[in-house]
């Protein structure tokens, strides 16, 4: 009887199993624990970021997003990065920006293709300019930041960094709804 059982309860498992994998073939693994980053110091928000929509092009793995940056700052100041999640989109057209990216920093976490910027000219103190970056990368897919099939309600967060004429690094929270493009008409 115990050994019947036995062989009934390993079916049972490697028969759930199989069905469970073949049924939700994309899974994310259960994430427990807790660890502790100190926050950074308090800086006064110099960068003020409205934003005004993003796009997703599902087919071309781009995120395209429309923001309005006002520099409060007395520095004139240009856009550097996009952080999302895990993955970095740096300005390769600034050398600020590139120097930000430790030469030990994991590759497969800074996105290739980089972000591209409608207006990479400086942001100048009390000026609000209009501006439309685009993070382009398959990690978009492979780390599954964008899921519309299953979430209808898909929202987009990051971090923006700007950076002075010295170097000085300045940064600022976006966010907002994503509208999935499947294809241009």
């Amino acid at each position: 009887m115990a050994i019947g059982l036995l062989a009934v309860t390993v079916v049972l498992a490697f028969g759930s199993y199989s069905w469970a994998r073949s049924k939700y073939p994309r899974t994310v693994p259960l994430q427990a624990g807790t660890s502790y980053t100190p926050p950074l110091p308090y800086q006064q928000p110099l960068v003020k970021v409205q934003f005004k929509q993003a796009r997703y092009d599902v087919p071309g793995r781009s995120m395209r997003m429309e923001l309005s940056i006002t520099n409060e700052g007395d520095k004139p100041l240009r856009l550097g990065e996009f952080a999302t999640a895990s993955i970095r989109f740096v300005n390769m057209n600034l050398p600020a920006a590139k120097a930000n990216v430790a030469r030990d920093y994991p590759a497969e976490l800074v996105a290739r293709n980089g972000l591209t910027i409608s207006d990479d000219s400086e942001i100048r103190p009390g000026e609000s300019k209009a501006v439309r970056i685009e993070a382009t990368d398959a990690a978009w897919e492979i780390e599954r930041l964008t899921s519309f099939l299953t979430d209808v309600d898909s929202k987009v967060g990051g971090l923006l960094f700007l950076f002075d004429r010295e170097g000085s690094r300045y940064i600022a929270e976006v966010g907002g709804p994503i509208l999935p493009v499947f294809k241009h008409i």
